[in-house]
């Protein structure tokens, strides 16, 4: 009899890899996501704290950008109840706007409504989600293409904002000062710490220990055999 021939079966990635197999003459340009999650991972060994980071970016940006006037009266999004009560509040939100924008890039507006989103309260009905206010991360995008830290690219169906060469400088220079800050806090704490003092073996074999209050019978512990014989004789003369 002829040999049956089985059909090729094949698993689900195996399908999907026949389907949609990479030629050169093809025009569809597949982007590795793992090129977007090598950005969110720290260029350095040692990552600072991303609040230490803000702040130190908050800083360099007070230099290069301005706050609108109105910033002062405004909230960040439908779903918040009252305006930031940080006086540079413009600055932190910039700031993180630059990160997030070297982290997701090429990243816009909708993303980031959606990034800086949150629940409203909405009393006895449920939570719902919305979107943060457009006005202000577009002004703060807008600001900071003006200072030359972003511009406007595109990485294959994706367009949006990027992080420009000044623009990552200003990261960089802002990490080594929040890592020196760091560095400068944990000296301080370590500083104010009381010294511990280390008991050398011999002494702590010779130590007695000596009897509580409400524990009587603790200081016959380290009690010798010889020594015990005498306490018992000298309880019962009292008695």
């Amino acid at each position: 009899m002829p040999s049956s021939t089985k059909p090729e079966v094949l698993g689900v990635r195996s399908q999907w890899m026949k389907k949609f197999q990479y030629k050169k003459s093809h025009s569809i340009t597949f982007i590795n996501p793992l090129h977007f999650l090598s950005k969110m991972t720290s260029h350095s060994k040692n990552p600072v704290q991303v609040n230490d980071h803000i702040e130190a970016s908050a800083e360099a940006l007070k230099s290069k950008i301005q706050a609108p006037i109105w910033s002062k009266f405004v909230k960040t999004g439908h779903h918040k109840d009252r305006p930031p009560v940080r006086a540079d509040w413009w600055y932190w939100r910039a700031a993180s706007v630059l990160r997030s924008v070297d982290n997701m890039g090429p990243i816009g507006v909708s993303k980031l409504r959606t990034k800086y989103g949150g629940k409203k309260n909405r009393g006895v009905k449920p939570e719902k989600f919305y979107k943060a206010g457009g006005h202000i991360l577009r002004t703060v995008l807008q600001q900071l293409e003006n200072a030359k830290l972003v511009k406007q690219d595109s990485i294959g169906v994706h367009k949006g904002r990027v992080l420009t060469r000044e623009g990552k400088m200003l990261l960089k220079e802002a990490e080594i000062v929040a890592r020196e800050k760091a560095h400068a806090k944990q000296k301080e704490a370590v500083k104010k710490e009381p010294a511990k003092t280390v008991m050398p073996k011999s002494a702590e074999k010779t130590a007695t220990h000596v009897a509580h209050p409400s524990n009587p019978h603790s200081a016959k512990k380290d009690v010798k055999p010889a020594e015990k014989k005498a306490q018992k004789q000298a309880e019962k003369s009292e008695e």
